[in-house]
């Protein structure tokens, strides 16, 4: 009896898996590549890789020698490369909006807002806010006490990773609210972090 019913369970869940896996297909990859650092002409080339006839096309550039991030958000492509965000409509490849952004490490969107941490050559502001549609600056967040990376957001609140960038010893999370954009607190992980 015990051996029927995991055999019926095993079926189901792959019949289950079978006609979900069916809904989803790959249509491009996106791939942003930085250009050669040394060489002040070579720029940051954003390119899409079709899937089915395995072609890569370029279609995007940002005036800058490194890519930091990439996040994909409904039909659009927000880039974070070294000292600007971008923002690419990823079915017509038109760039929408770009923004100076010096030290822009990671990105991510809360309550359609558009969050980036930031680290050095920035020496203070490390996480700010943007509007989604033009990027145009919402807020700064003063009160994060060093360089930031990773960010994530659950419930109302945002969470930023403060590594204090490459001298760092001590790792912290700074805790936004989503809603007001005001700061809450940053938790010390002390050296554990």
């Amino acid at each position: 009896m015990k051996i029927n019913y995991i055999l019926k369970l095993v079926l189901v869940l792959l019949i289950s898996a079978n006609i979900n896996a069916q809904n989803w297909y790959l249509n491009q990859v996106l791939v942003g590549s930085g250009g050669n650092f040394s060489d002040p002409d070579n720029h940051v080339t954003i390119s899409s890789y079709n899937t089915i006839n395995q072609i890569t096309s370029d279609f995007g550039s940002i005036l800058t020698q490194s890519i930091q991030d990439i996040i994909i958000v409904d039909n659009y492509a927000y880039i974070a490369a070294q000292d600007s965000i971008a923002k690419y409509d990823i079915d017509s490849y038109e760039k929408l909006a770009i923004t100076s952004a010096i030290g822009v490490n990671k990105l991510h969107m809360a309550n359609n807002k558009l969050v980036a941490s930031f680290q050095y050559p920035e020496i203070d502001n490390f996480i700010k806010i943007y509007e989604i549609h033009n990027l145009d600056l919402i807020s700064s967040i003063s009160e994060v006490s060093g360089e930031a990376a990773g960010l994530t957001s659950i419930d109302n609140f945002i969470y930023a990773a403060v590594n204090g960038g490459w001298a760092g010893t001590v790792g912290k999370i700074a805790i936004i609210d989503i809603h007001d954009l005001s700061f809450i607190q940053e938790v010390n992980l002390d050296s554990l972090g």
